[in-house]
């Protein structure tokens, strides 16, 4: 086809989640701001759930290096719920 345009040549990328290398296209490479593209749909939906559990290992860790004293009063939670009140108008 004389006039299409050059397609850019595609970008590796590893995949987040199964670490395999994929090839993404080089406007994608240039959008996505030198975050890890998933490879493919089921990747995409269980990279949320991989960031959650790292972050929570993460907030574990500090408690740990907290100490018992600090990491008790980091977990103090009020004995009622709060409430707000709203005027009906």
């Amino acid at each position: 086809m004389p006039n299409t345009p050059p397609r850019a040549p595609d970008v590796l990328h590893c995949c987040p989640v199964c670490e395999r290398w994929h090839a993404i296209p080089a406007i994608l490479h240039r959008l996505s701001y030198g975050r890890a593209q998933p490879c493919s749909p089921r990747c995409k939906a269980r990279f949320p759930e991989l960031a959650r559990a790292r972050v929570l290992a993460e907030m574990a860790a500090a408690r740990a290096r907290l100490g018992p004293d600090e990491a008790a009063n980091d977990a103090v939670m009020p004995t009622q719920p709060d409430t707000f009140r709203t005027s009906k108008i």
